[in-house]
């Protein structure tokens, strides 16, 4: 599927959906923001504006999109429902769904990027905390039952990074494969409750206005680990401002706080989260792309960071 082949699909999807809307789908023009492929499944975004107002279009081509829309409709519609009684604490409105194009429409977001602020600095500092509340407002509804752990799929992937990764960091690698083992091994008896988390919450999907904190793309919503959705933030907030992780975990801990058992867990999901993203790139092209190798440094840089609290 080419690039230009998804657009155009997100265009006649957004005529259709504008004539619903009585709009002038002729009037507006669009920046194409973000598109992705992978082997059965792509989608991009557009931004359509036209001086007045602004939307944005997400547009699913593949096998798998008609299931993909139905379940970011179901995960936006559980966030609203979990934070509803709480003041300041946004997801992004959807506007119109096209079914059939399996296209949703949702309204602009004012704000800026939680990845655009310096931690260190005061509005910095503030922007993480209303970042932690919201994630604290989202995960406040949690199992009544302990869980276990089940990594399977870290397994997996552990697994088949250790087959592909480029030798210069294979010992390091493995270092860190044996330290997440351990940590599972440790953790398996301990009570881990399970909540609704965002699932992709990285810095690039908060926008901070004022005393207000709206979260975009919804669609990993999920019953799981809430320590995943903090872990994610601090390892993206790292690797992007090579800040310290202090710097992020406190303002975060004081938002997120009273904790409970969800930052006793965050070790864990600190290694996990690295391991991701290493597993990501070791099945990729490690061993010739050079931009790759560069995320492979900056992982490494940050585990080094992450020694003092993991």
């Amino acid at each position: 599927m080419q690039e230009t082949d998804i657009v155009i699909r997100a265009l006649r999807a957004w005529v259709k959906m504008a004539k619903s809307l009585r709009l002038r789908p002729d009037a507006f023009a669009h920046t194409v923001v973000t598109e992705r492929h992978q082997e059965q499944f792509s989608w991009c975004v557009l931004r359509l504006e036209d001086g007045q107002q602004t939307f944005y279009i997400k547009k699913f081509v593949g096998d798998r999109s008609d299931t993909q829309l139905r379940r970011i409709l179901t995960a936006i519609s559980a966030a609203k429902e979990a934070l509803e009684p709480l003041s300041n604490l946004e997801v992004v409105d959807v506007v119109a769904v096209q079914e059939k194009a399996a296209a949703i429409l949702t309204s602009s977001v004012d704000g800026m990027l939680l990845s655009s602020f310096d931690p260190v600095e005061q509005l910095g500092k503030a922007a993480y905390l209303r970042t932690g509340a919201w994630l604290k407002g989202l995960h406040r509804q949690t199992t009544e039952q302990p869980e276990d752990i089940n990594f399977r799929q870290v397994e997996r992937n552990l697994n088949r990074c250790a087959d592909v990764i480029d030798i210069a960091y294979a010992s390091r690698f493995q270092a860190l494969s044996r330290e997440t083992r351990d940590l599972l091994e440790d953790l398996s008896l301990a009570w881990v409750p399970r909540s609704r988390i965002h699932g992709d919450a990285h810095a690039g999907n908060f926008l901070i206005q004022g005393q207000t904190v709206t979260a975009i793309d919804l669609e990993r919503v999920a019953l799981s680990y809430p320590a995943m959705d903090l872990a994610n933030i601090v390892v993206t907030s790292v690797m992007e401002k090579g800040c310290e992780p202090r710097d992020v975990m406190d303002p975060l801990a004081e938002g997120y706080a009273p904790s409970g058992d969800v930052l006793q867990t965050l070790p864990l999901f600190l290694r996990l989260a690295l391991l991701r993203r290493w597993s990501r790139l070791s099945q990729t092209r490690i061993l010739t792309d050079r931009g790759a190798l560069r995320w492979m440094d900056r992982l490494l840089f940050l585990r080094s960071k992450l020694g003092a609290v993991i």
